[in-house]
C-alpha cells in the first residue's frame, strides 16, 4: 500500500489556533513597546531642560520665565525640535523654585479628543523622578484675523486608560513613567 503523507484539517485548523493565539499575546506587547519609543524622545529632551534649568539656577540664582512658555533661550538652549512633540515649561519665581516641563504631542484633534501630556517636575531645586502623565482634552479651537490659533484644552491626572495608552504605570499618585 502506497500512502501519501499530507496534513489533515485537524491538524490543519490546530496550528492556525495556535498561531492566533500566539498572535493575540504578541500584538498588546508590540503597542506598548512602539508607545514606549515614541515617549523616549520626549523623555530624553525633558531630563536635558530639567537639566538645564536646574544647572541656570545654581549658576545664577536668578529669576526664570513665569509664564508658560517656550523660550528656552534663557537657560541656553535653543527650542527642541521634533516631529513629534512640544515643549513648554513654567517656572514659578519668588519662593522655592517649582517647574513643570511639559511635552505635548503635535496631532490633530477636534474637539473632545483626548490625548496625553509628560510633565518632569523639580521642586525645589531637585528633579523629581519619574515622568507624570496627564490627561489633556481639546474644548474648543478658534481661529483668530492674523492666521493664529487660540485653543482651549483641560489637562487633569491621567485615569487608567490615558496610562496605559501612554505606557506608564498607574499608582496612588498618579500615572508615572519611570
Amino acid at each position: 500500500m502506497n500512502r501519501k503523507s499530507a496534513f489533515t484539517l485537524i491538524e490543519l485548523l490546530v496550528v492556525v489556533l495556535i498561531i492566533g493565539i500566539l498572535a493575540a499575546v504578541a500584538v498588546p506587547q508590540y503597542r506598548k513597546a512602539v508607545t514606549r519609543a515614541k515617549n523616549a524622545e520626549a523623555l530624553l529632551t525633558l531630563r536635558q531642560i530639567a537639566q538645564a534649568i536646574e544647572m541656570y539656577d545654581l549658576a545664577n540664582n536668578g529669576p526664570l520665565p513665569e509664564a508658560y512658555s517656550n523660550d528656552f533661550s534663557i537657560l541656553g538652549m535653543k527650542e527642541p525640535a521634533s516631529d513629534n512633540w512640544s515643549y513648554n515649561f513654567v517656572c514659578l519665581d519668588g519662593g522655592p523654585l517649582y517647574c513643570g516641563i511639559f511635552a505635548n504631542r503635535k496631532e490633530n484633534m477636534d474637539v473632545g479628543d483626548a490625548t496625553y501630556i509628560l510633565q518632569k517636575l523639580i521642586v525645589e531645586r531637585k528633579t523629581l523622578p519619574g515622568t507624570y502623565v496627564l490627561k489633556n482634552t481639546l474644548l474648543g479651537r478658534k481661529e483668530q484675523g492674523d492666521g493664529s490659533v487660540v485653543v482651549t484644552s483641560q489637562t487633569a491626572s491621567a485615569d487608567k486608560e490615558t496610562c496605559n495608552r501612554a505606557g506608564g504605570t498607574f499608582t496612588q499618585d498618579g500615572c508615572v513613567i519611570l
